[in-house]
């Protein structure tokens, strides 16, 4: 499965997807976008990319439309 990072932080996330063999990197967007933010950067992925799939990842204390665990356990 191709998968694309989105947000200011995303680049942090890179060591946990590249443990995965089934999942590749790429620039542009994937199979899904993993988006690493709050609500802000969900909508604003969704807004670059509106047709493709979004995993929403917390990195803030706001952002309540996102999964909250660690991205390891996501």
């Amino acid at each position: 499965m191709n998968v694309s990072l989105f947000g200011a932080d995303a680049q942090s996330l890179r060591p946990f997807v590249e443990q995965h063999p089934e999942l590749h990197l790429v620039d542009a967007p994937g199979d899904v976008v993993i988006c690493f933010g709050g609500d802000g950067t969900l909508l604003e992925a969704e807004l670059t990319w509106p047709t493709v799939p979004k995993v929403p990842l917390r990195n803030s204390r706001r952002g309540i439309r996102c999964i909250s665990d660690p991205p390891e356990q996501v």
